[in-house]
């Protein structure tokens, strides 16, 4: 690629981090969060234009991202200050990575790249690769790698500038019985969709470690993917109802209203496919037990 388009690209997406870096530093994070998108908007277009083979290019790759996740991890904090104590029906939604092999296992080459330029930090730190021939992802792998063998998920950290863990994170207003919904951005789409729900049965507080969260495996829907359920078709944010970005932190709290109408949506879409839907009305009745 032209040394000149790649320059363009850089001081573009350079502009627009910094912009938004003002924006933090002004206290206006619902503001910085709404315009987060922007960033991985122009750090599309510059890892289009980048060689992988090219070391400095690389480089420059590897530099614009932890600046990003540093970013990307403030406006979490201030948003999270911002609203301690604010608490809803005790569901949740969570933010997965992309993964090919449907949450079961390592991800491919590709979605492994995909990962590494518009996922998390943890994709920039992961040793995953060594374990790519191994039947079962060891639990020192990524969330998503396991989510639907284990029937679980965690909160996150916190990171340092080279992407490495920190600080854990707190899930503090989910609640047992209650619904959690994991949802990602396919390499295709720019849209949201659900791929996975279960009912919570069990949170964990180790001293030192995230909040992890358990599911009831019995009532694991793992194949919502396919019936491309759209997660801001139902969801909304309390503080700006238009916006369709998910910013920053791997996970929201749900409305009981909004869980009902994944599950609606579900349960309509497979009944139409003449499948049965009895773990998805099951789940349907203890949210309703649960209220």
């Amino acid at each position: 690629m032209g040394g000149q388009e790649v320059a363009t690209a850089r001081i573009a997406l350079s502009n627009e981090i910094n912009r938004i870096e003002k924006l933090v530093k002004e206290f206006k994070f619902q503001e910085a969060e709404e315009n987060f998108s922007r960033i991985e908007k122009f750090y599309g277009d510059l890892m289009k234009l980048l060689n992988p083979n090219n070391k400095t290019h690389d480089n420059i790759r590897f530099n614009f991202r932890i600046r990003i996740n540093m970013l990307s991890q403030s406006i979490e904090n201030g948003l999270e200050k911002r609203d301690v104590g604010k608490k809803e029906d005790g569901n949740i939604a969570l933010k997965c990575n992309w993964n090919d092999m449907n949450y079961k296992g390592i991800c491919s080459e590709k979605a492994y790249d995909y990962n590494q330029a518009l996922g998390g930090p943890w994709c920039l730190v992961s040793k995953c690769r060594q374990f790519v021939n191994l039947p079962v992802p060891p639990h020192n792998c990524c969330y998503e790698s396991r989510a639907f063998i284990d029937c679980s998920f965690g909160a996150g950290w916190d990171h340092g500038p080279l992407g490495e863990p920190i600080y854990p994170r707190k899930i503090r207003s989910a609640r047992r019985g209650k619904i959690a919904i994991l949802t990602t951005q396919t390499p295709d789409s720019r849209e949201r969709f659900v791929i996975g729900i279960f009912r919570i049965i069990k949170l964990v507080e180790d001293p030192g470690k995230e909040t992890f969260l358990f599911g009831d495996k019995k009532t694991l829907l793992d194949d919502v993917l396919k019936y491309h359920i759209r997660f801001w078709d139902h969801h909304k944010n309390p503080n700006n109802p238009e916006s369709q970005a998910w910013a920053t932190g791997l996970f929201r709290y749900m409305a009981d209203i909004a869980v009902f109408g994944i599950l609606d949506e579900y349960i309509t879409k497979k009944r139409a496919n003449g499948e049965e839907t009895n773990k998805a009305q099951s789940l349907l009745a203890s949210l309703k037990d649960s209220q």
